[in-house]
Parts: structure tokens; C-alpha cells; sequence
């Protein structure tokens, strides 16, 4: 794998986020990325929090900054973590977990790219 992948997000909306037994984004052009371990989200309004996306909490609905947002970048790093910055200035990062997938990013034409657990990033079709 490349040290750094581009998720092919860049400029396409998030249009909606739901809470189940994970938080999962929705954009556009059709691609879900679902979040199943604890996010880290750097608001522009706020601190930093530290979410977990089976606990709905007051501090899990910033995440909701990102509702209508555009992507600017969306980056996943060899070791697992995958970052995600929007137009508004808002950013989340999701490191690996140790014992279930982290992440899971899906699109159009079976693209997927996941956060296995441990950390290994597995890619279909192969990217990098």
C-alpha cells in the first residue's frame, strides 16, 4: 500500500449523517463512510472532543458540523487513520482499533477501502 491513499472524495457533500451502532456519512455522489470506532473532531466553533459513535452524547452531535459541508480531503494513512477535513473548516480523524475494522469508506463501482483490525488498510479494486 502507498503511505498515504486519496480517497476520490474531494468537492462531493456530505448530505446526510446517521447514528447506527456507528455514524455513517453520506454524500452526493454515493459514497458512505461509516465510522465504527472513537472519532476525533476539530470543530472550528469549539475544542476539539473525542466522540464514541455507538454513544449518542451532546458531544457526538458535532459531528453534525459536517452535514452540507464539502470535502476538501479525505486522506488515509498507511498505519489506518483516515482524515477528513471539509470546506467549513471542520475535521475528524478515526485511528485504528486493535480488534474490529475502524472505518469503512464505500462508493460507486464496488470502491471500497476499509481499516481492518490492527490497522491494515485493504483496498477494492486494489489502490496505491
Amino acid at each position: 500500500m502507498a503511505a498515504v491513499i486519496d480517497i476520490p472524495i474531494v468537492g462531493d457533500e456530505v448530505t446526510s449523517i446517521c447514528f447506527e451502532y456507528g455514524i455513517v456519512l453520506r454524500t452526493l455522489s454515493k459514497f458512505e463512510i461509516r465510522l465504527s470506532t472513537t472519532v476525533l473532531l476539530e470543530p472550528t466553533d469549539r475544542s476539539n472532543a473525542t466522540i464514541d459513535p455507538e454513544v449518542i452524547s451532546p458531544e457526538s452531535l458535532v459531528i453534525l458540523s459536517a452535514l452540507h459541508q464539502k470535502v476538501v480531503r479525505c486522506t488515509v494513512r498507511e498505519i489506518g487513520t483516515m482524515s477528513m477535513e471539509f470546506d467549513g473548516g471542520f475535521a475528524l480523524h478515526v485511528p485504528p482499533n486493535s480488534d474490529y475494522e475502524a472505518w469503512t469508506v464505500a462508493g460507486p463501482g464496488g470502491y471500497k477501502v476499509i481499516c481492518a483490525p490492527g490497522g491494515e488498510v485493504v483496498t477494492w479494486p486494489t489502490v496505491g
